[in-house]
């Protein structure tokens, strides 16, 4: 498989959602073809060419979600006609109206969140 991660990790190690999207992508790169990409170099034209010529069938985010953060993953997805879109919610920055605004514009295949009430929010406005 081809993933994308992309990751707020600036190369210091005691960030934690930081070294979520690190070790993941450390993982993932045993089995899978993984590129890396940090958030702050997202709108760099040279970066967003290398992206779309490596297809990656999943992006997957691993920072909290904003509603500017999802609608740029979204972006993403259009441009690699990526399979899958994947969001860690581990600290997530939504309000419920920004949640229900990011909800019509992005399609999220899968939100993983690390507690119970993150999960009831997410599902009350309507990413399953």
């Amino acid at each position: 498989m081809r993933i994308c991660i992309v990751s707020n990790f600036t190369g210091v190690l005691d960030e934690g959602m930081g070294n979520i999207g690190y070790y993941l992508s450390k993982c993932l790169s045993k089995k899978h073809y993984v590129f890396f990409m940090n958030i702050y170099s997202i709108l760099s034209y040279k970066k967003l060419l290398d992206l779309m010529k490596f297809r990656p069938q999943i992006i997957c985010c691993t920072f909290g979600p904003t509603l500017k953060s999802l609608l740029i993953l979204q972006f993403l997805k259009i441009i690699t006609k990526a399979e899958v879109l994947v969001c860690l919610a581990v600290n997530s920055f939504l309000t419920e109206l920004t949640g229900r605004i990011a909800k019509k514009f992005v399609r999220l295949d899968l939100v993983v969140v690390q507690s119970k009430k993150d999960e009831l929010f997410f599902k009350r406005i309507g990413f399953n």
